[in-house]
């Protein structure tokens, strides 16, 4: 039932994409909207600080989704123009022929994506997993690794009930004992660790093959008619998180950098510097190199892609996901460094 209902949502979006590619190209503007999850990230700072503002000279209207396919939506219509997602919402967004670039690696997962089980669960290995009820938000990073933990564990997906759920809502069904575990991100999952236990982090399914990341896409209509803006942000972004990796242990609860982040998000200062420490910020050289940008992101993208085509999650996988990727923002702030 849950895959129709997604093949059926996938199906309503590319009809929106056909409806909304012919309202008109994107044309050049001094305000945004731009979209994002509530995982603290260094450049949370930055929206607090002004620091974005002073760079670009736009008013940005910052929009914090809670769900994959809630983004894509937004992109395909046209509400957002560029917005942090995951690895696995773009691909399902790509095969619902959504018209995007990915132009920045915002951040590699480690622990701060997980699957988390309630202590009095019966679940202590994975193989426990048969007959419990798990939940995690659809069409997202979480989603993806949780089928591919079963997969790895030989778990018929049957032999699980998966269910729906914003992050919000698994914190609330948790408090209520109405699911066994999650697979969710910050900073829900510290809220779930207080009283539950890891079982399985997507640093772990990443070293078995299967990363996942987060990513900066763009529609490139918006991109192409506004350059100075997407180089400036860009730089934003990278200068932040540069600022975080080179001097990671003054990144304290008490660190003013950490104070906005945690006003940003609403999570606790006390929480954000070892969620931080889950997240690989990979620089703008390693960016630009052939492991990410310069080749791993689209082959990243196809593996992601195919299985979610072999899970029943989308119908087909594309041709050439290179075509998605624009390098040039990226490479063109490591020639000026």
């Amino acid at each position: 039932m849950a895959t129709r209902k997604l093949r059926m949502a996938l199906l309503a979006l590319t009809t929106l994409v056909l409806l909304v590619s012919t309202t008109g190209a994107a044309i050049a503007q001094n305000s945004v909207t731009v979209g994002h999850f509530g995982v603290p990230t260094p450049w949370k700072a930055a929206v607090e600080d002004g620091a974005f503002a002073e760079a670009t000279g736009w008013d940005i209207d910052w929009r914090q989704f809670d769900s994959g396919s809630s983004v894509i939506s937004a992109l395909a219509s046209g509400d957002v123009q560029l917005t942090a997602l995951g690895s696995s919402p773009t691909a399902a967004a790509i095969g619902a022929n959504v018209d995007l670039r990915i132009v920045y690696l915002d951040k590699v997962f480690d622990t701060a994506e997980a699957m988390v089980v309630h202590e009095d669960s019966g679940i202590v290995a994975p193989q426990d997993l048969r007959g419990k009820t798990i939940a995690a938000p659809y069409a997202s990073t979480t989603h993806f690794h949780l089928l591919v933990a079963l997969e790895q564990f030989n778990i018929p997906r049957a032999e699980v009930d998966i269910i729906n759920m914003s992050p919000n809502q698994i914190a609330a069904a948790w408090e209520r004992g109405d699911i066994d575990g999650a697979f969710v991100w910050n900073p829900v999952l510290s809220e779930l660790l207080d009283s539950g236990r890891l079982l399985i982090s997507s640093g772990q399914l990443a070293n078995w093959g299967k990363p996942t990341f987060d990513a900066f896409v763009v529609d490139p209509e918006f991109a192409e008619a506004n350059p100075e803006f997407m180089r400036d942000f860009i730089s934003v972004v990278a200068d932040y998180a540069a600022r975080y990796t080179d001097n990671r242990a003054a990144w304290t609860a008490d660190s003013a950098e950490v104070q906005l982040i945690a006003q940003n998000t609403g999570a606790d200062a006390e929480d954000v510097p070892p969620v931080l420490n889950g997240i690989e910020f990979p620089s703008l050289e390693r960016q630009a190199s052939p492991l990410w940008l310069g080749g791993g992101v689209a082959e990243g993208l196809r593996a992601t892609a195919e299985f979610l085509e072999a899970q029943g999650e989308i119908d087909s996988v594309a041709d050439d996901y290179s075509r998605y990727v624009d390098a040039s923002w990226v490479e063109s702030l490591v020639n000026d460094q």
